[in-house]
């Protein structure tokens, strides 16, 4: 497994940040500064072009690069990572269960997977992405579920829309003090990695039920993390889901 010199030297100093800073993180800057040492990119330059290429039938627009795919499966991982908070979430309440299904989250990440692995219809598996079910009850933020469970499905769906949008899709457009802070990245963003750090480390874990995205989003606001656990999943993310991802980019094709 070979991990380009400027994407260990970035590791190595954040691993060094986040081991030795109050706040424990990895901020959105340097997030997307990781991502761009990954590598070349084959990636659209923006939802429309990708949308575009698909409609006109050019499943073969996705010949990622081995960076493309390490960027794709590093996202799987790490919301991965997360998918037991949701099923925990499912598995104790029956009306989240009627809603949503079981299998709602997993099936997400079963798509995104077999988009990198080249075993789908591409235009199909779009759509569903950003059309069909999972874009329409991936939008229901509120219905019966633990902060720790809106946050692991936040996750899983950015995942599913970055196979085919590359880290041109986490969108920060529109947030305030968005290179510094995680706090005002609105539910819309698809940052695989911050909602998977959010629901991981979130300490309030009650159940609650919103009836607008406005106090669903300040709700969020006001929401207090475990600095430890969020160290600790930092720490997981640069030393073994980065490595991780880019063993399975070398392999997945």
């Amino acid at each position: 497994m070979y991990l380009p010199a400027d994407l260990q030297e970035l590791i190595s100093y954040l691993l060094h940040k986040v081991r030795n800073t109050s706040e424990h993180t990895v901020t959105p800057l340097e997030r997307m500064s990781l991502y761009k040492a990954f590598g070349p990119t084959t990636y659209p330059a923006s939802y429309e072009e990708t949308k575009a290429l698909i409609e006109k039938g050019e499943n073969n627009f996705l010949e990622l690069t081995n960076a493309d795919l390490a960027f794709g499966w590093l996202c799987l991982i790490t919301a991965r990572k997360v998918l037991p908070f949701w099923e925990k979430a499912l598995a104790e309440s029956e009306q989240a269960q009627k809603y949503f299904g079981l299998s709602f989250t997993a099936s997400m990440l079963d798509l995104a997977k077999s988009v990198l692995e080249g075993t789908t219809n591409i235009q199909e598996a779009f759509h569903d992405a950003t059309y069909g079910i999972w874009y329409n009850l991936s939008g229901q933020y509120s219905l019966y579920l633990t902060d720790s469970a809106i946050f692991a499905r936040a996750s899983a769906y950015s995942a599913l829309c970055l196979v085919f949008l590359g880290p041109a899709g986490i969108d920060y457009k529109g947030t305030h003090n968005v290179l510094t802070e995680d706090k005002y990245i609105p539910m819309t963003s698809k940052d695989f990695a911050l909602w998977a750090v959010k629901a991981y480390s979130v300490i309030d874990e009650k159940e609650r039920l919103f009836q607008s995205y406005s106090e669903a989003y300040t709700h969020t606001l006001n929401l207090q993390y475990n600095n430890q656990k969020r160290r600790e999943f930092w720490e997981w993310w640069l030393t073994v889901a980065i490595p991780q991802a880019w063993k399975l980019a070398d392999t997945s094709r």
